[in-house]
């Protein structure tokens, strides 16, 4: 029997080389990996496709999960009105009708503290550990913490002397007119002695020397004071001022233990329950540490308005009244320092 030859295509089959087909593995094993739910995208492979995940859109707010802890409006916590800051901005480019270099313009709140004399005396009181400090490298050097403090106080006291409405017609006229750019002067001294040490010997020594000058009655040749926005903080720390306040307050203290002690040197006296006053007003300025805090305020406001109320003991020489003044501005003090150190 003839059977009919069926002709049947020859399939060739095609076997793929081994390293494809490893690399094909690969790929897909990767794959499956980035794929797992919690674990972290994998770099993709030279030559494969990269997988991008889809990220969920972020849930609303009435989509949140209620929590005890966590509030969901935060600006329900707020306390007291929002700050304008469209005003600000408003006020901020409109001119000033403040004198340039100066914080304030010239007030009489700062005459009802010290006088204008107490002011000069205390500029001239800094010549002699300025003189010191400054003598030579090796005595800067072991004095730098002083050159600092001793600028900076008199900065400060030019800075008040800018301000001072000097009802008595004690300022000099050449230091009231530079006043403002004499106050920069000794500020940037100090500034330089604090930032840069013993490098800044030649200019403490120069500085020191413009101060002698003004002494002597003097005219020094000072840069113009900065038309920027000035405040308080920038011329010193307030531990600088600390520092001033607690030598005041040990003078106080002692001056003021017996009538014969408050009769020893009345003078002296006047000047420190000044420079208390002054400094009270001084260290609740803008920018200064905590001058925004309340209780802060309430200790310094106490400790200025004691200080005050001891110059008038001390004008009408009534030595009880005295001690027991000073006695308060101290207990003041040291009832700052236990919040606030």
């Amino acid at each position: 029997m003839n059977h009919a030859h069926i002709a049947r295509p020859c399939v060739r089959q095609r076997v793929l080389p081994l390293s494809v087909v490893k690399k094909g593995l690969l790929i897909l094993a990767c794959t499956w990996v980035v794929s797992l739910p919690g674990l972290p995208a994998a770099e993709p492979i030279l030559g494969s496709r990269q997988i991008v995940p889809r990220r969920q859109p972020a849930p609303r707010a009435e989509q949140l999960p209620t929590s005890d802890i966590i509030e969901p409006d935060a600006f329900t916590l707020l306390e007291g009105p929002r700050p304008d800051f469209a005003a600000a901005a408003t006020r901020s480019a409109s001119p000033s009708t403040t004198a340039p270099g100066t914080s304030t313009t010239v007030s009489s709140t700062w005459s009802r503290l010290i006088a204008a004399s107490t002011l000069m005396d205390e500029i001239k009181h800094a010549q002699l550990p300025m003189q010191q400090a400054t003598a030579s490298q090796t005595a800067f050097n072991g004095s730098i913490d002083t050159a600092v403090n001793q600028f900076s106080l008199v900065a400060v006291a030019f800075g008040l002397m800018a301000v001072h409405d000097d009802r008595e017609g004690d300022l000099l006229s050449s230091w009231k007119k530079q006043a403002a750019a004499l106050r920069d002067r000794f500020a940037d001294a100090a500034s330089a002695c604090n930032r840069e040490a013993s490098k800044a010997f030649p200019e403490a020594q120069a500085a020191a020397q413009d101060l002698m000058s003004l002494i002597r009655g003097e005219r020094i040749s000072a840069p113009a004071a900065s038309a920027q926005p000035f405040q308080w903080s920038q011329l010193c720390d307030r531990g600088v001022l600390m520092q001033r306040l607690k030598l005041a307050d040990e003078t106080l203290i002692s001056g003021t233990a017996s009538a014969d002690a408050m009769a020893e040197a009345p003078d002296q006296l006047k000047h420190e329950a000044e420079i208390v006053a002054a400094l009270g007003e001084l260290i609740v300025q803008e920018a200064f540490i905590d001058w925004d805090d309340d209780t802060y305020r309430e200790f310094a406001t106490a400790m200025r308005d004691q200080a005050v109320s001891l110059q008038a003991a001390l004008e009408k020489q009534d030595a009880e009244a005295a001690r027991l003044t000073a006695k308060a501005v101290h207990q003041s003090c040291d009832a700052c320092h236990q919040e606030y150190k």
